[in-house]
């Protein structure tokens, strides 16, 4: 499930992202990946999402890309997110379980990352490696106004028991339509509630974009 290169203002929030498929090609390869963000894709924001089963691209963020990856849960996978060097995100709230290499860090490559409570579990991993690999940021490159993430503490009970329920935990389209991308920014998916019946934050009306 990915983002199209060269485009704009694209939520992905509350899906399920698993079990690619092996041999797409008919060649025996391997592509069981997660969610591609294409060259030229800008503020782009995966929100809530459960990634699993998969081998790589958890996200893979590529050139000249902005984003935001917040709240999102991933289990069971081998490589996860790789940057390209003019890459541009803010990693805040996920948590990431089961990984097959402790050994390597979550967010790999040379883009510019901002990294804020994001965790492993299951196994963690090593103690000498980091979240985040590639150059860090003490700000936000950019944010979806009026949101705020919740504790990655949260994340895996919240993500796997309210998947595609109530309200977008994104921006909405300015329609107020859901599971598009594009000169708005989309919304797919739910916003669940929680297991004490609160919400993520959400303005009623209104557009938000990541700026």
């Amino acid at each position: 499930m990915s983002v199209g290169y060269d485009t704009d203002r694209t939520t992905y929030s509350n899906n399920l992202i698993y079990e690619g498929l092996y041999d797409p090609y008919g060649d025996g390869s391997d592509h069981n990946y997660a969610t591609l963000v294409g060259d030229g894709a800008t503020r782009v924001a995966l929100l809530g999402n459960v990634w699993s089963k998969v081998r790589n691209r958890v996200p893979r963020l590529k050139s000249d890309t902005t984003s935001v990856v917040a709240n999102n849960f991933a289990y069971f996978f081998d490589e996860a997110c790789s940057t390209d060097g003019s890459a541009e995100t803010a990693w805040v709230g996920n948590k990431f379980t089961g990984t097959a290499a402790t050994g390597e860090s979550i967010v790999e490559g040379s883009g510019t990352v901002y990294g804020e409570d994001n965790v492993t579990a299951d196994p963690q991993i090593d103690s000498d490696v980091d979240f985040v690999k590639t150059g860090t940021v003490g700000s936000k490159p950019l944010w979806p106004p009026g949101f705020s993430a919740m504790s990655s503490s949260r994340v895996e009970q919240h993500n796997l028991a309210n998947p595609a329920r109530g309200r977008p935990i994104g921006p909405p389209t300015t329609s107020g339509s859901s599971g598009r991308s594009g000169t708005a920014p989309a919304t797919t998916g739910s916003t669940p509630s929680t297991a004490t019946g609160s919400r993520i934050p959400t303005r009623s009306a209104g557009t938000r974009t990541c700026r």
